[in-house]
């Protein structure tokens, strides 16, 4: 789990290898009902004329063996669950791989910021 509260939380749906990428794709669910909803999320969803936008807004960032790794953005999803959105990362450039080694040391810490909170009240 990322992040939860009351109402909201993230957490980790799935991770995958292909080729030289690693990828964290993570779940925002939050709350809603007649008088409006909320959602945590690392992607801020604006009102756009008559639309909405969405914006990657999550930073990340990698530790393995001490040594920090910024995560670059791996794709995201609208609100396209009644109830939240995706996100996601790619672990590791695929030029620093070389200096990972995932069968000697299998952990990596993630460490996410930037998180937003989307607020929407029915008036």
């Amino acid at each position: 789990m990322l992040f939860e509260d009351s109402e909201n939380k993230i957490y980790v749906t799935k991770v995958t290898h292909s080729d030289s990428e690693y990828e964290v794709t993570f779940r925002s669910s939050g709350s809603y009902d007649s008088g409006g909803a909320t959602l945590i999320s690392g992607l801020e969803h604006a009102r756009n004329n008559n639309s909405f936008t969405t914006h990657f807004k999550a930073e990340a960032e990698a530790t393995y063996k001490g040594e920090p790794y910024e995560l670059s953005p791996s794709g995201s999803s609208g609100l396209n669950y009644r109830d939240g959105d995706q996100f996601g990362f790619y672990l590791f450039p695929p030029n620093q791989m070389k200096n990972i080694d995932l069968k000697e040391d299998p952990l990596i810490e993630v460490t996410i910021t930037n998180l937003q909170i989307n607020l929407w009240v029915k008036k």
